[in-house]
């Protein structure tokens, strides 16, 4: 049995497959299994994942009909033989020594999910390093209020688990936000977790064109999916209560700002309901510092007019480059 199954899902990402590739087989972790699962990517992908299994023992290939991100997880989920689970996405790439490290994390602490920071990539801005560095172990109600918290991040993939934590748990096929549909389920299945702000992993961020475009009705996955996890959260604990709607909060604020920047094809009740939704949050949103200090400002023009929330918002992008919760 390998200690750790690497699941790669591969689709439309020749221009960077080989530089995932190459950072995944080069592992200092000699005991993996690399999965790669193409999901009917109409490039070369598919034959450079069977050149790179030609090259490396370790891997293997699944060629599958495009159906999502989710899928081909499950996909190789299904055939995975590890003891602990790993994804990583085609069109990013890893440190050498990432599975060695959250490895020895899992090993010493006996954890069921050990999980790393990112280096954050976007074009022509420098990327960050983290100079504080924190190791946290956590027992299964400090994990899942860390990820709710957004301390640590709702991806998979700067993490493992242990295979045993999927028994019964699969990613939403036809969802985006796919890690939030199971993060929390996982978290809620773990006993002990440890996470760290060392970076291991080259997250690339491809920023959408800020031309105006269509609503688009996945957007509303956000609120479904947040409002799901309060359920799974409060099961566990009813101290989670509140860092739960925090996140409830914030997938209004998500969907509403994707309504306020779009062309206005979006539902106006709905809208209208993420509004009522905040404004009767307002003293959780506003004495909470999960939020920004902008992001307050925003809502609090909410509090009189939608035009004032989009003024500020719009106001808030062009400073940053990109929308701050």
């Amino acid at each position: 049995m390998p200690r750790v199954s690497i699941i790669v899902p591969v689709y439309k990402t020749e221009k960077y497959i080989r530089r995932c590739l190459d950072s995944v087989a080069g592992q200092t972790l000699d005991d993996i299994e690399i999965i790669l699962i193409d999901d009917g990517s109409p490039d070369s992908c598919g034959e450079i994942c069977e050149e790179y299994k030609r090259k490396d023992g370790r891997i293997r290939v699944i060629h599958q009909k495009n159906q999502g991100v989710s899928a081909a997880r499950n996909a190789g989920l299904q055939i995975a033989a590890g003891e602990y689970i790993g994804f990583v996405d085609s069109d990013d790439f890893i440190e050498t020594d990432m599975y060695e490290y959250l490895l020895a994390l899992a090993d010493r602490y006996d954890a069921d999910v050990t999980g790393c920071e990112f280096f954050e990539c976007y074009a022509g801005r420098e990327i960050h390093v983290n100079k504080e560095i924190r190791c946290e172990v956590l027992d299964r109600i400090q994990g899942i209020r860390q990820v709710l918290d957004s301390r640590t991040s709702m991806n998979v993939v700067n993490k493992i688990f242990r295979k045993t934590l999927f028994d019964g748990v699969m990613f939403r096929e036809g969802k985006i936000l796919e890690d939030a549909y199971i993060i929390v389920d996982l978290m809620a299945n773990a006993n002990r977790s440890v996470f760290t702000d060392v970076q291991k992993y080259y997250y690339f961020h491809r920023e959408n064109s800020i031309t105006t475009r269509p609503f688009d009705a996945r957007f509303y996955d956000a609120i479904e999916v947040h409002d799901y996890n309060y359920g799974i959260a409060v099961s566990v604990s009813g101290t989670l209560a509140e860092s739960a709607q925090l996140r409830r909060c914030w997938a209004r604020f998500y969907v509403l700002d994707k309504m306020m920047s779009s062309d206005g094809s979006h539902d106006r009740d709905k809208e209208q309901e993420c509004i009522d939704f905040l404004k009767k949050n307002r003293h959780l949103i506003l004495n909470n510092d999960v939020f920004t200090r902008a992001r307050k400002l925003a809502f609090i023009g909410l509090l009189f007019s939608r035009h004032i929330y989009r003024i500020l918002l719009n106001l808030n992008i062009r400073k940053t480059g990109r929308n701050n919760g």
